[in-house]
C-alpha cells in the first residue's frame, strides 16, 4: 500500500460502522490511521471517540490542522 491514500470521512461523530471499518484497516491490513480534525473542543472529542472508542483503539494519530487555521485566520484580517 505504499503510495496509496485512503479517505474516509466521519461526517462530524463517528458511526459504529466507520469506526468497524477503520478498526479493519488497522488490525487486519496494518494501516496506519491518522485522524484531522477541527482545533477545537469539538474536533478533539471526535479524536477521543475514535482513539479510545471501542472500535479503533490507540492506533490513531492526530494530524494538526492547527498551522492551516492560523494562516487562514491572518490572510483574513
Amino acid at each position: 500500500f505504499d503510495g496509496f491514500l485512503l479517505f474516509t470521512q466521519g461526517r462530524g461523530y463517528p458511526d459504529i460502522p466507520t469506526r468497524r471499518f477503520l478498526r479493519y484497516l488497522v488490525e487486519q491490513l496494518h494501516l496506519p490511521a491518522y485522524c484531522l480534525v477541527d482545533s477545537d473542543p469539538y474536533g478533539f472529542d471526535i479524536l477521543a471517540t475514535y482513539k479510545f472508542g471501542s472500535m479503533v483503539g490507540p492506533k490513531i494519530y492526530l494530524i494538526s490542522n492547527y498551522l492551516f487555521e492560523v494562516l487562514i485566520a491572518s490572510k483574513a484580517v
